[in-house]
């Protein structure tokens, strides 16, 4: 049995849903069940330590229960590469428009932010210890690692520069990630590769965690305020769990920590990336959603006719 201590938590929507609209004691307790049946686990001490005891328990078939949580889920004793945030940091970026877009009628505000969620279920993360590769190596899309390249000059003002997203004054390489790497080849850069530290051991080691928190979302959507109440938590639950396992502060050194996640690959990464932002730009220039001027974060502004 658990005692919560109810005076001593969060009450704000933005922490703790189920009991932001001063609910009764019933009401909680019935809003709890109602998580804890459509996740298929309860709701334990806060949001990150749910996360992460959901993460241990939904174990893959492709490993044993020792190597899930010995190997899969083993505290990384892998520290990101300095610098590694010249590249891989969200952008805050806009541009001014054209004269041809002053003369158009409405701008349209596209919110990505819940784009993330379904490129959880293929993130390709790191499992084990990264292999280094002093001389650099070939590029490899869906391998997870780190690379030092030198980095070439923007290409294109119309868009945020992947490779640069802060629009700093390089004077070296620099480390970047995968994903990141990856769209800027796509993108027609061809980066020199001097050094890789890479991850030859990787999986969809989520997949079954976020498929659980993909049926709470069904399951609870429904017109009733306590489902959404317990749905709104469910989604606390499932960001906190994304952004706890890399934090030195919450889990170095305990199961599940892993501060590598930005050189995880996946088809979908966060729409605050330049990768992410730069992927959903299919063929630039080729239409009228080509090139908004404010991709800043979410929402995306798009002037139209």
């Amino acid at each position: 049995m658990m005692i919560a201590l109810i005076p001593g938590m969060g009450t704000g929507a933005d922490e703790m849903p189920i009991l932001a609209d001063e609910p009764t004691p019933a009401q909680i307790a019935h809003r709890l069940q109602l998580l804890a049946d459509a996740l298929r686990f309860p709701w334990k001490i806060n949001a990150g330590v749910t996360a992460v005891d959901l993460m241990l328990q939904t174990r893959t078939k492709t490993w044993s229960p020792q190597e899930w949580r010995d190997v899969v889920f083993a505290p990384s004793t892998t520290a990101p590469p300095f610098g590694i945030g010249d590249v891989e940091s969200d952008f805050d970026w806009s541009r001014p428009p054209t004269s041809e877009e002053r003369q158009l009628r409405y701008v349209h505000a596209y919110d990505r932010g819940g784009s993330y969620v379904a490129g959880i279920a293929g993130l390709e993360l790191p499992v084990g210890d990264p292999v280094h590769h002093p001389d650099g190596a070939p590029f490899n899309a869906k391998t997870p690692g780190y690379w030092l390249a030198d980095i070439p000059e923007s290409s294109d003002w119309r868009l945020p520069y992947v490779l640069n997203p802060r629009g700093l004054q390089f004077t070296g390489p620099k480390w970047v990630c995968t994903p990141t790497l990856e769209r800027a080849i796509a993108l027609g850069y061809q980066p020199h590769i001097l050094e890789a530290w890479l991850w030859p051991r990787h999986g969809r080691v989520l997949l079954g965690w976020y498929e659980r928190f993909r049926d709470a979302s069904v399951i609870l959507d429904f017109d009733n305020p306590d489902a959404q109440a317990a749905r709104d938590q469910a989604k606390i639950i499932r960001t906190h769990g994304i952004g706890i396992i890399g934090s030195d502060e919450h889990l170095k050194g305990k199961p599940a920590y892993s501060p590598n996640g930005g050189c995880t690959c996946s088809p979908k990464p966060r729409p605050t990336s330049p990768t992410g932002y730069t992927r959903s730009v299919k063929r630039p220039g080729s239409g009228p959603w080509q090139w908004p001027p404010t991709p800043s974060s979410t929402p995306r502004m798009t002037p139209t006719r």
